[in-house]
């Protein structure tokens, strides 16, 4: 009898070491999964491309949310390269978390050169947008993230691109379009 259970107990110890190493590739195959779907960035359907140079600005007021999420206004503002609205530009966002109120429609600048949606997430969000033609992102934080790097003070999140080169000149200075000054005096 004592050779049965020998027999049996390695047996039951073989089951065990292949029950362990199926859960440690399942569990890392779990993991590759997710890592990959967070990873995944969202990409907005195209729009009409606009044919001049553009400045584009957007940002989520707030910025961030607390534990739980919740909603964020989505701002985008698209100028020409001088400074002034572009009104019409196409515009449309996607978020790698949540929804959007404008499910990925499109949207198109007013007068003032801008436009908004809404966000509702509980988790930290991508949002990716095309205006005009030029691709776009910026973050959305939920939760702990928001105690680890909380935002300045009085400043929005904003990134501002161009989406041709500007020529190079030698001319005058340039004037700031806000104070009609030059930035230099």
């Amino acid at each position: 009898m004592s050779g049965d259970r020998q027999r049996g107990g390695r047996a039951s110890l073989q089951a065990r070491a292949a029950a362990v190493v199926l859960l440690a590739l399942g569990a890392t195959a779990c993991r590759s999964l997710a890592t990959l779907d967070e990873s995944r960035e969202p990409e907005p359907a195209p729009v009409e491309v606009v044919a001049e140079s553009i400045v584009v600005a957007a940002w989520a007021e707030p910025s961030s949310l607390p534990e739980g999420g919740g909603q964020t206004q989505l701002l985008v503002r698209v100028q020409k390269k001088g400074g002034a609205p572009f009104a019409g530009v196409q515009v449309r966002l996607a978020a790698s978390t949540g929804t959007l109120f404008s499910a990925g429609r499109v949207l198109v600048t007013d007068g003032r050169g801008m436009t908004r949606d809404r966000l509702t997430t509980r988790r930290s969000a991508r949002v990716v947008l095309n205006a005009g033609g030029t691709r776009y992102r910026f973050d959305v934080r939920v939760g702990d993230s928001v105690e680890a790097t909380p935002p300045a003070p009085q400043r929005r999140t904003a990134i501002a691109c161009t989406s041709k080169r500007p020529p190079r000149s030698s001319g005058p200075e340039p004037m700031n379009a806000r104070a009609g000054k030059s930035p230099l005096k």
